[in-house]
């Protein structure tokens, strides 16, 4: 049976909505899912960094703290030097010493557990976004094979429409 004029322009309205719903679909959500793609490697990238910096500080903070825990070694002695010979003065400014020295240690072990707790969550964010990337790498390639195939299909169905158009 012959395809009526309103079949014609039924099937044209359906193939450009189809077209026009594919052509969305591409531009915007494939745009916009790039663009969130390239956001997650960006933010993966500033986490290594952050990483990176984090453990340079580490060992900035353990070689502070070796040296520091030298200079207490020696002030110790050199405390214990001063009250044999019994010159307290010199022994008194040694301890002050010794005690600005324990404190500063102490610092330093302050901030390298705060340092270690910040490296902790950085790892547990770029753990999170390597896992978010992955699941991202599977969806672009389905959305990668989504698109060819909606392209293949509509270089199909522009063939075979050329049957159905209307003819002036």
């Amino acid at each position: 049976m012959p395809a009526t004029l309103v079949d014609k322009v039924s099937m044209l309205v359906s193939s450009n909505l189809q077209s026009l719903v594919g052509q969305v679909y591409k531009t915007k959500n494939t745009t916009h899912f790039f663009r969130h793609y390239l956001q997650i490697e960006e933010q993966l990238g500033e986490v290594e960094q952050a990483i990176r910096e984090a453990d340079e500080e580490a060992k900035d903070l353990q070689q502070k703290g070796l040296r520091c825990s030298e200079q207490r070694a020696n002030l110790d002695k050199m405390v214990d030097g001063f009250l044999v010979q019994r010159r307290e003065k010199e022994a008194a400014r040694a301890q002050k010493e010794l005690n600005q020295l324990e404190r500063l240690d102490d610092l330093y072990r302050q901030q390298a557990h705060q340092l270690d707790a910040k490296r902790a969550k950085l790892l547990k964010a770029r753990d999170t976004l390597e896992v978010r990337l992955s699941l991202m790498k599977e969806e672009r390639e389905k959305l990668e094979a989504f698109v060819a195939e909606y392209r293949a299909q509509q270089r199909g169905q522009t063939a075979s429409d050329s049957e159905y158009r209307v003819v002036d």
